[in-house]
């Protein structure tokens, strides 16, 4: 071989040489604008699935409180209604106690006023024994004193007078007194 086929070998290699190198760099360029066009798609992807993510757990976070306070209206209405009939049953109980205590002050009230009733009657009829017994006694001493007068010897006073003065001062009050049918404690002596 010549040397100008030798130059024409080296130049053909040449040529080849700078269209592999022209082919590899536009390839790597390719490559490069592929690389970088994925990384621009890989980011927007990202961007996508974050703000994606993030939506998801705003409605999740939404359901939560939407499910939070469901739960909380219920619990305030069963507290609620827990409460009114914890009031109604302190209510009825108050109201039970009032009238248990009414009927009882209403029967002290009635026993007191047939007490009072049953003394006054007993005062009555106390006052009008009191009374013929002074009577009784004042005629007794009228006539003891006349009798003095007169000569201090006279006759004594009728005995069935002197008798009657002192069945009247042994009178028990369940003999004349319009309490007979009351029982007395047995802590009261009836002779006295």
């Amino acid at each position: 071989m010549s040397v100008s086929a030798t130059s024409r070998a080296a130049e053909l290699a040449a040529q080849q040489v700078e269209s592999i190198v022209a082919a590899a760099q536009a390839a790597a360029a390719a490559i490069r604008e592929d690389a970088e066009n994925d990384v621009v798609e890989s980011r927007k992807r990202t961007e996508r699935e974050i703000e994606s993510s993030r939506a998801e757990v705003k409605r999740e976070v939404e359901a939560l409180k939407t499910v939070a306070q469901r739960e909380a209206e219920e619990q305030r209405q069963s507290a609620q209604v827990l409460a009114i009939q914890i009031a109604e049953d302190a209510r009825k109980e108050a109201e039970l106690r009032v009238n248990t205590a009414q009927k009882a002050a209403d029967e002290v009230m009635e026993d007191a006023r047939a007490v009072s009733t049953g003394l006054r009657r007993l005062g009555e009829s106390l006052e009008a024994q009191a009374a013929t017994i002074l009577r009784d006694v004042a005629a007794a001493h009228k006539r003891m004193t006349a009798d003095l007068r007169v000569g201090g010897g006279g006759t004594p006073p009728p005995a069935e007078s002197m008798a009657r003065v002192s069945r009247q001062a042994r009178q028990t009050p369940s003999e004349s007194s319009p309490f007979s049918e009351i029982d007395v404690p047995a802590w009261v002596d009836p002779d006295r």
